[in-house]
């Protein structure tokens, strides 16, 4: 009974990927068809082609280096600040670790206009740098990176001071190796949340060449009368696969640094 009901739910938490691949493969009259088709009846690649007609290869490499550079600039924030929360001690430590939590409670749309400003003056919009630079500071990141952390024994780094070991060679050589169920996570989450901020990359690109996968899709693939169904669904297709591929890759990390970050208190 069990193992149905929880058979029955996966496969009802995966219909709607399916639903979006098979659509992708299908034409417009087909997608809209009702009742729906379970499965292709006419399967085409017309949307898929279409797709990198109008800049799906350009859109996809924009996504991947702009959610590449916000994942290593994410996890060496989150991982460098951690680490200065857990591990060492100053003035006001305590304090600014609350204030620097608390703005996790801001809403992102009140923080995006001040943003914007700051990227126009530094001459960073339409940039890959401007899409990705502001996932530098994440509270979250730093949050769950310093719960981590606080599990590496103080011993182990004062060894590590006392063999000559500087505060960089320490956390390079040390803190980083211990820490790869952490930065798998991290990764993963840094990686997708990079990639899914649809707001940010629509305001900081201003012609097609910058589009990215989400923003190329929204543009092309809806109309005041009628969306083209099919390209939204390759184009989401496309999206999601690279998303995929991150989470399989590092998925045993996730866990592990999930689990690990959560036992300690």
């Amino acid at each position: 009974m069990g193992f149905t009901v929880l058979l029955a739910g996966a496969l009802l938490l995966t219909f709607p990927l399916y639903w979006m691949i098979m659509n992708s493969f299908q034409g417009y009259a087909q997608v809209i068809k009702l009742p729906p088709n379970l499965f292709p009846r006419e399967p085409t690649l017309g949307n898929w082609e279409r797709l990198f007609d109008v800049g799906g290869a350009r859109w996809l490499l924009n996504s991947v280096i702009v959610s590449s550079g916000g994942l290593v600039l994410g996890v060496l924030g989150a991982t460098t600040a951690g680490y200065a929360f857990a591990k060492k001690r100053f003035p006001g430590r305590d304090a600014l670790f609350s204030v620097y939590l608390a703005t996790m409670a801001m809403p992102g749309a009140v923080t995006v206009i001040p943003l914007f400003i700051e990227m126009r003056d530094l001459g960073l919009i339409n940039t890959h740098l401007g899409m990705f630079i502001i996932h530098a500071s994440w509270p979250f990141g730093a949050f769950f990176a310093r719960q981590y952390l606080k599990t590496i024994p103080d011993e182990l780094l004062e060894a590590a001071r006392i063999d000559g070991a500087g505060e960089l060679r320490t956390f390079m050589s040390i803190v980083l190796p211990l820490a790869r169920p952490l930065v798998g996570a991290l990764s993963i989450l840094a990686f997708i949340g990079t990639w899914n901020n649809y707001l940010w990359q629509l305001l900081m690109a201003s012609d097609d060449s910058m589009f990215t996968v989400l923003v190329g899709a929204s543009s092309r693939g809806s109309g005041r009368v009628v969306s083209d169904l099919g390209l939204t669904m390759a184009a989401a297709t496309l999206a999601f696969i690279p998303m995929l591929l991150i989470f399989l890759r590092f998925q045993g990390h996730f866990v592990k640094g999930v689990t690990t970050g959560a036992l300690n208190q």
